[in-house]
């Protein structure tokens, strides 16, 4: 308790300090800002982003900062509430693995909605629902192009696959290898939208 006091405590100072504008990792590439700006970064989003604070963390202590540097005390008590860690790159000759997927919705709840299991068979064949259908996979996209079957839909569904240990878009790891259910406008649009998330069961 008396820890998270003093964390609040230097956290209400440094907003306080001077006014400023908040910026985020988005607006920018985090290697080119500021020690300062890092250090903000990481106050920012200590309760309503903890990725980017620990992605901030990440590079200032990769920066090896020396005794002198202000910003260092502050930095190791955020630190406390991040345990920093380098996540393998995503290599380009990964294969989807052959095995049932358990597929699910996330709702505006909270809840998962299971959907069913998904398999993915040998020779770029899947099944889902008792029907089977293939695909074509690009291992450098990581995209599976469904030619026939369920998910061959008027939407132009695609799936993305992402192995276990592979970094993720929140900067954390890939719990299990997953193959992600989205639109191919969506994609293009650049939009995050997931239809379904299918997860391996081992």
């Amino acid at each position: 308790m008396r820890l998270a006091y003093i964390f609040m405590n230097i956290r209400e100072k440094l907003l306080q300090a001077q006014p400023f504008r908040i910026m985020t990792l988005e607006e920018g590439d985090i290697a080119l800002k500021s020690d300062e700006h890092l250090s903000r970064i990481a106050s920012r989003h200590f309760r309503e982003n903890k990725p980017q604070m620990c992605q901030a963390l990440n590079e200032f202590f990769k920066r090896k900062p020396g005794t002198e540097n202000p910003y260092l005390p502050t930095m190791k008590l955020y630190s406390e509430f991040c345990v920093i860690k380098s996540v393998p790159a995503k290599q380009n000759n990964v294969l989807p693995v052959v095995e049932r997927y358990i597929c699910y919705r996330l709702l505006s709840t909270g809840a998962n909605e299971v959907l069913g299991d998904l398999f993915i068979l040998p020779g770029n064949k899947y099944k889902i629902g008792g029907a089977t259908g293939s695909y074509n996979y690009s291992s450098k996209t990581r995209q599976l192009i469904f030619q026939s079957g369920p998910f061959k839909q008027t939407e132009n569904w695609i799936g993305i696959y992402t192995a276990k240990g592979e970094p993720t878009s929140s900067g954390g790891e890939m719990a299990q290898n997953t193959i992600e259910i989205r639109r191919k406008s969506d994609i293009t649009a650049g939009n995050m939208r997931v239809l379904q998330q299918c997860d391996c069961v081992k």
